[in-house]
């Protein structure tokens, strides 16, 4: 199974459901193709993120709430803590915080970072670690999903 950390923009486009590259990602976190990890800090970023002013709108147009959406999270992301694991590496030059998605990637023997965000995929790649597009991600999977059918 891959193992996967998606970066909090990813996660909160996927939940609420909208059609599109995002939501297939979680989808196949739902169906057990893939596994995804995060961390307390990668937890706490999207609690904070669900309480933006500009996600809430999301809540007023749907059914969901940010309790739903928190317990959700917690269906399908493994925790991992990275504790010392690349303490004083900067990986993301322009916004250390996202070092975290590579320091839970590390933890969790994850070789992929899904993210939209410029900063991260501009690393491209830091040892084994490649960050990728959302759909890059779900066109090679695809892909390889293909490969293994044929």
């Amino acid at each position: 199974m891959i193992r996967v950390v998606p970066d909090t923009n990813v996660l909160l486009s996927g939940m609420f459901g909208f059609p599109g590259i995002p939501r297939k990602i979680i989808n196949l976190a739902l169906a057990k193709k893939i596994v995804m990890f995060g961390s307390k800090e990668t937890y706490e970023e999207f609690c904070e993120k669900i309480f933006l002013s500009r996600i809430q709108k999301y809540f007023k147009a749907q059914i969901f709430t940010p309790k739903k959406i928190n317990l959700d999270y917690r269906a399908f992301i493994q925790m991992v803590e990275p504790f010392d694991i690349l303490t004083g590496v900067r990986i993301v030059q322009e916004d250390p915080d996202d070092d975290i998605f590579f320091r839970v990637a590390k933890a969790s023997g994850a070789k992929i970072i899904i993210s939209g965000d410029k900063n991260v995929l501009k690393v491209k790649k830091y040892g084994n670690i490649l960050a990728v597009r959302p759909a890059d991600f779900i066109s090679s999977f695809y892909k390889l999903e293909q490969r293994k059918l044929s």
